[in-house]
């Protein structure tokens, strides 16, 4: 009877290994596809992002050459689109400062090849020579490495590419020249950076991962599912991807507030999304506490309250509310109602928090909470007494 009762069992087994096998397949396949939407999905949305730019840059390019060609009368003016097209890039989440610095490294490295082409020739020796010299002049003229990076590359292309012949002229100067001239005059005067939209859009990014995480990471205890729990840690450790985006973000929309004549009006509505830029940064690192505590909590099996759970939900909605309200006409008061019902549900659970772990979720959870309300537009001093009264009022 076991005997033959053996094969039946194997038979039985291999079928299940099969159908496991078939299962986890049909998953993988699953998430491929759905990698692969996702992945498809934002590289569409980053070329939408950038058709504008885009657009831009190529519009700078031919004017610069027509302006060097038919106006000036160069023949050839290939340096005029280049400046123009390096130039532009060096404005956009940069300072006009350093669009100059690149223009004025195109002329040096241009002008002074052509110079010394005309002195002494082309040559591997005369390439060093000319290099050299570029460098030393602009390392001599107080030139950051932008600037001095870009001398030694024109000077390059000078001595090898488009090595000049006959009598000197300066005309490859003046295209290079012309070429940052009207780089500059695209990104500073004709289409300058909206310096709330730009920052305003960065921010949202970052505040809506973060509602994300946490609730991902609700859910993960919820569920008591580790793996969730870990994979809500990694999105919160990319958001400082994101998060170095709104830094340009802001360093850009700075520049165009204060520079760009057509954006000096916006100086005021863009200092509030400054102020906010600080509390998201604390917002970022409270959230990684969050759910690395998640992690840990569910790693050693302690038990996280229902409460304190329920808490993090709400955090959730008050950081995707608070993203929705930016700017908005009833800026910050749905969010900050979220948070400090957040607080005062987290620290309901803190007076029989038995483990490490529930602490951390509950200190960092009120941290949230008030950053939450920095945000929305509370000043640091009122926000803290505000969670500290919803704290408190949860403790009596």
């Amino acid at each position: 009877m076991g005997s033959r009762t053996r094969p039946a069992v194997a038979e039985r087994l291999a079928t299940s290994l099969d159908s496991l096998s078939t299962e986890r397949r049909r998953e993988a396949l699953d998430a491929a596809w759905a990698q692969s939407r996702e992945t498809a999905q934002t590289g569409m949305g980053r070329a939408r992002g950038a058709l504008w730019p885009t657009v831009q840059t190529a519009l700078a390019a031919t004017i610069a050459w027509l302006l060097a060609s038919r106006v000036l009368g160069h023949h050839t003016p290939f340096f005029a689109p280049v400046a123009a097209i390096m130039a532009l890039g060096a404005t956009r989440g940069q300072r006009a400062r350093r669009a100059v610095e690149m223009m004025l490294g195109v002329a040096l490295g241009v002008g002074l090849g052509d110079l010394l082409i005309h002195v002494f020739g082309v040559g591997i020796v005369q390439l060093a020579v000319i290099v050299g010299a570029a460098m030393l002049t602009a390392i001599a003229l107080g030139a950051g490495r932008l600037l001095l990076t870009e001398a030694a590359v024109s000077a390059t292309l000078i001595a090898t590419i488009a090595p000049s012949s006959g009598n000197y002229a300066p005309t490859r100067l003046v295209d290079a020249l012309v070429g940052g001239g009207v780089a500059l005059l695209f990104s500073q005067l004709l289409f300058p950076l909206h310096p709330v939209r730009v920052v305003r859009d960065a921010a949202r990014a970052i505040l809506r991962e973060l509602s994300e995480t946490l609730g991902d990471s609700a859910a993960a205890l919820d569920a008591h599912d580790i793996e969730a729990a870990e994979r809500a840690l990694l999105r919160a450790r990319r958001v400082n991807g994101r998060w170095g985006r709104l830094e340009q973000a802001l360093d850009a929309g700075d520049e165009a507030a204060r520079f760009a004549p057509r954006r000096r009006r916006l100086r005021g509505r863009f200092a509030a999304y400054r102020s906010a830029g600080l509390p998201i940064d604390l917002m970022v690192t409270d959230v990684q506490v969050v759910a690395r505590g998640a992690v840990r909590a569910l790693m050693i099996g302690d038990e996280v309250p229902g409460p304190l759970i329920d808490a993090l939900r709400e955090l959730s909605a008050a950081t995707e509310a608070v993203a929705d309200e930016l700017e908005g006409p009833d800026s910050g008061r749905e969010s900050c109602e979220l948070a400090l019902r957040a607080a005062h549900a987290a620290t309901t659970v803190e007076r029989r928090a038995r483990s490490i772990s529930v602490s951390v979720l509950v200190g960092y959870a009120q941290a949230t909470a008030a950053d939450i309300l920095r945000v929305a537009g509370v000043e640091r001093r009122p926000a803290h007494e505000l969670v500290g009264r919803a704290a408190s009022a949860a403790a009596g």
